[in-house]
This record gives structure tokens, C-alpha cells and sequence, in this order.
């Protein structure tokens, strides 16, 4: 008899362990980020305020859960808002220019989701929309804001120990226009009380303190419709 071949070995050569591995990564990505779209949405005589919010969570959307959370705050304030994961920014944008907001747009990103709106609003820049308001919570690496940007609210903490490294703290962020407005305010040199102390890259978008300020920032931005009046 000729001797049998191993199966499992030849299936092994045809699929290598690695590719197994990525293709796990991939469905588990793709499932997460499916499960983390959340559209807020008012009926329009519910609405107090016109315009639209999006926002961006950050890496592989395990974080950032605090972006929902501020969602649905947004959304029981009368404002639209819509959640979304940050690596599909591109298709964000594609769906604001085919159906651009009835009023005022607002971008908010927490850690890689905060880098991913300013590439939304940079791409939004060569599609010749306006971002009335763009605020970010701990940006990483964040790419120069653009010109088409009224006002940036960057809301970070440093850590100096760490900064250097592209992760895990937040940074300043740079304009290219001086008619931005720009305001970075960093939590570490700004917390006399220590409220903030036990605040980190992770959990920083979950602090109700932190959202609030996020809220009044977004509010700023948008314009009261009858409604609230």
C-alpha cells in the first residue's frame, strides 16, 4: 500500500495559520463595527436644533464607548446625532455630501476616531463643505485641521512621560488657517482640584464632566430651530 498523506498537513500548507488568524481579526472588526453604528434621529417637530452631529469612535471600536453615550445625550437635548466607527470616515463623508445636514455639521472623535475627523473634515475641505464645529477628545496623531473648520475644541490630557510615543495620551492639534478658531485645553494643566487625575487615554470620553463639556461645545456650534423657542 502507498502511504497515506496527511491531509491536515496539505490543508495547513493551503492555509497557513496566520491567514486564519486574519481572517478572525477581520470578522471580529467588522462585526464590532457593525454593531457600533447608532443613528439618534428626531422626528423634525422634535428637533431643537437644526443642523447634524458625528460622531467617531477610535481603535477597532473595543473604545470609545463614551462617543454613544454623548449620542444619546445629544439626541434627548434635540440634536441629531449619529455614531459611527472611526476607520469608515471616508463613507461618513461620502453620506454628507449626498446628504449634506439641514443646518449647521459637527464632527467629534474621540483617540483614533478625533484623528479620523480631522481627515473627514479635510476631505469634506476638497468637497467644498463647511464644518461649523469639529471637537476632540484626545487625539493621537492628529493631521493638520483644515481651512473649511469654523471653530476646534480639543479637549486632551497630556502626559508627558509618554507623549512622545503616537498612542495612549492626547496632543495639541495645529490649524492652517488663523481664522480658525482653535482652543486646545489640556486637562493635566488645568485640573487645580485633581478632578481629572484619574483620567487616561481609555476612559477619559466616559467622564460626564468631559461629555458635558463635549455637549456645550457641540450646542455652540449648531443653530436653536424654532422649536426649542
Amino acid at each position: 500500500m502507498g502511504r497515506q498523506k496527511d491531509t491536515t498537513l496539505e490543508a495547513g500548507r493551503r492555509h497557513p495559520p496566520a491567514l486564519h488568524w486574519a481572517w478572525a481579526i477581520g470578522l471580529l472588526c467588522a462585526l464590532t463595527a457593525e454593531g457600533c453604528r447608532r443613528d439618534f434621529n428626531l422626528e423634525p417637530h422634535e428637533a431643537r436644533y437644526d443642523g447634524r452631529v458625528y460622531l467617531l469612535r477610535g481603535l477597532l471600536n473595543w473604545w470609545s464607548t463614551g462617543m454613544d453615550e454623548v449620542g444619546r445625550k445629544l439626541h434627548k437635548a434635540g440634536v441629531n446625532s449619529v455614531v459611527m466607527p472611526g476607520p469608515e470616515w471616508l463613507a461618513v463623508g461620502q453620506r454628507i455630501v449626498k446628504e449634506p445636514p439641514d443646518g449647521p455639521l459637527v464632527l467629534v472623535g474621540h483617540s483614533f476616531g478625533a484623528d479620523d475627523a480631522v481627515r473627514l473634515a479635510r476631505y469634506l475641505r476638497d468637497q467644498g463643505v463647511t464644518v461649523d464645529g469639529l471637537v476632540l477628545v484626545d487625539p493621537t496623531t492628529p493631521p493638520v485641521v483644515p481651512d473649511n473648520v469654523v471653530r476646534c475644541f480639543n479637549l486632551f490630557k497630556s502626559n508627558p512621560p509618554t507623549d512622545w510615543m503616537p498612542w495612549f495620551r492626547g496632543v495639541a492639534v495645529n490649524t492652517e488657517d488663523p481664522r480658525t478658531q482653535l482652543v486646545n485645553y489640556d486637562l493635566r494643566e488645568n485640573d487645580p482640584t485633581g478632578r481629572y487625575a484619574n483620567l487616561d487615554h481609555f476612559n477619559i470620553d466616559n467622564d460626564d464632566n468631559v461629555q458635558e463639556v463635549v455637549i456645550t461645545e457641540v450646542k455652540r456650534s449648531l443653530r436653536r430651530s424654532a422649536v426649542w423657542d
